[in-house]
């Protein structure tokens, strides 16, 4: 009953930036204009060690901070075997990436629109070979016909431990944010989660922990040596 209720409770989008929350994803939009001075990351993909540590929530908020202050942007769900994108926007999850890889919708149909300002890509059919959609030339001219006409291009990643499919997913960026739940991935997981994304010479943007109680800062220093 508990999984279930964070289930429910990742699909949210704060459109009320003055919310305790929404404060929360502009200083994270600060934090990543700050690391972004020379405007090198164009395409962020967003991943955690495991599932269910807010990752997918953390794209939408932050992609929504970027759209309220004028900015173009897009999300794509590359998480093809646990997709929830279209979740957040209330569509269903039909002519998407799997889809257009399959020939039967065109590139025009396959980015959708939201109320918030922000354009998607969600997932479509399901499909039993995620790396072939992937791995698509189809997959990188997209990416490339997307940088000419957004600022931002963010990328949900499928969790590092649960899949393989992030590497594959990591020539396509030009850099990575990290989520990491307080008390949930362990120090172990969460180490080699950062060696992965090492060896397929991904770049670390920074990382986000989520559900950190407000009171206990001790939790923040946790996993202090990995975050270097």
């Amino acid at each position: 009953m508990k999984r279930k209720k964070h289930f429910v409770e990742e699909r949210i989008l704060l459109n009320d930036l003055s919310s305790y929350g929404g404060e929360a994803y502009q200083k994270l939009q600060v934090n990543v204009d700050l690391a972004n001075v020379d405007h090198k990351y164009k395409v962020i993909g967003v991943t955690s060690s495991l599932k269910s540590e807010g990752k997918s929530t953390t794209i939408v908020n932050l992609a929504n901070v970027y759209a309220k202050k004028g900015k173009k942007v897009i999300i794509c769900d590359f998480d093809l075997r646990r997709p929830s994108i279209h979740f957040y926007f209330r569509k269903p999850n039909e002519n998407g990436l799997v889809d257009f890889f399959m020939g039967d919708i065109s590139k025009e149909e396959l980015i959708k629109h939201s109320s918030e300002g922000i354009d998607f890509i969600n997932r479509g059919k399901s499909t039993p070979f995620p790396a072939e959609v992937l791995e698509s030339p189809k997959l990188k001219n997209i990416i490339e016909s997307l940088k000419e006409k957004y600022d931002y291009i963010f990328i949900d990643c499928p969790p590092i431990l649960v899949a393989a499919d992030t590497t594959l997913i990591s020539k396509y960026l030009d850099g990575m944010i990290v989520v990491v739940k307080t008390n949930y991935a362990t120090k172990d997981m969460v180490a080699e989660t950062f060696r992965t994304l090492k060896d397929s010479k991904v770049s670390v943007i920074g990382c986000v922990m989520t559900d950190v109680p407000t009171k206990h800062g001790q939790y923040y220093g946790y996993y202090e040596g990995y975050y270097e």
